[in-house]
């Protein structure tokens, strides 16, 4: 699979979530939010930031855009 770059997702865009997670459901859409902390969507923790999903090659593990 295919994870999208850090630096090509956008306010707005809508990811899909896939396993690993343990603040939100596997396939549960999300839309991508901006603070001056960065991207992030809303889970049950609060904050999900895309940084802390982003691999060695700027790719978020774990998510994938809504086709």
């Amino acid at each position: 699979m295919a994870y999208p770059k850090l630096w090509a997702i956008r306010l707005g865009d809508r990811l899909v979530t896939y396993g690993g997670f343990t603040c939100i459901p596997s396939n549960s859409v999300v839309t991508v939010q901006e603070d001056d902390q960065g991207l992030f969507f809303c889970c049950a923790d609060g904050r999900h930031y895309l940084e802390s999903q982003k691999d060695e090659n700027g790719e978020c593990l774990g998510l994938s855009p809504v086709l």
